[in-house]
């Protein structure tokens, strides 16, 4: 191809249904990241939905046998942190209103559950998608932290690059159609989290009750997967054309030095 013009990704093979356990997997913790903002537990937000992400991918990663070291598997989960307001009066007020607020209206949480659900969910699919077809395997991980942050990075990308609203209406009628299932889930949830030590300032007692929670099955949360599996189950197109600009982006950034704030970390 000409110089600058974007090649045609390769063919792809049959983008699985949602409801493999692969499928479920990505879906279960994007239903878990997007309770975080009706979840109880102050200020706990954000750092749970982090969480929530870095265990999915590196649960990806397990799950298909590869073997990172630590600091592989830092690299590949990295996300990077918010600005923290905790230190700035307007800010903690600021963040205390959205709690209260959030609580009393449903509807404009719902716009942040689906928000984080579905940048969850986008991920998910694609270091999925990066695996199934060797894009990310064990010889990545042998070639060094370059080849890492260029899949890591083509799954942000790409996932910047579409439009998600056909994935975030799905996401709006189940959080939307489900009010006192979502709320449910995320009481009980919080439970879980909130009695097995999560705090805002304690992280290894954050880390210890998402342990608790991933070993347990929580029935409204199970059931809020079900119908997402169902509402999810016709767009594959939409996950086609995700993929696609998954090889696009991986393609662009082989031809472009690594960069960004974690360029040199090791």
């Amino acid at each position: 191809p000409r110089p600058g013009a974007r090649r045609a990704p390769p063919p792809a093979t049959p983008t699985p249904p949602v409801d493999t356990a692969a499928g479920r997997r990505v879906l279960r913790y994007a239903v878990l990241a997007g309770l975080c903002p009706l979840l109880p537990v102050p200020f706990l937000d954000s750092v749970l939905v982090g969480m929530f992400r870095s265990r999915l991918i590196r649960g990806q990663v397990s799950a298909a046998g590869l073997k990172p070291e630590p600091l592989q598997a830092d690299l590949l989960a990295f996300e990077p942190r918010p600005i923290r307001l905790l230190g700035c009066v307007l800010g903690l007020i600021w963040m205390v209103i959205k709690k209260i607020f959030r609580k009393l209206v449903y509807i404009f949480a719902v716009k942040d559950c689906v928000d984080t659900a579905s940048m969850v969910m986008h991920h998910g699919w694609l270091f999925q998608y990066a695996l199934d077809e060797g894009i990310l395997s064990q010889n990545t991980l042998d070639e060094g932290n370059e080849a890492i942050r260029r899949v890591r990075d083509a799954v942000r990308t790409a996932t910047d690059r579409v439009d998600p609203r056909p994935v975030n209406k799905a996401l709006r009628q189940v959080f939307l159609g489900s009010r006192s299932l979502v709320k449910g889930a995320a009481r009980a949830v919080g439970q879980i989290l909130r009695g097995g030590g999560a705090r805002a300032r304690d992280a290894e007692g954050t880390e210890r009750a998402v342990d608790d929670l991933e070993t347990r099955k929580v029935g409204e949360v199970e059931r809020i997967l079900d119908e997402l599996v169902s509402v999810l189950r016709g767009n594959v197109t939409y996950r086609e054309h995700l993929q696609a600009e998954f090889h696009r982006a991986y393609e662009e950034l082989g031809q472009t030095a690594p960069s960004g704030p974690d360029a040199h970390a090791e």
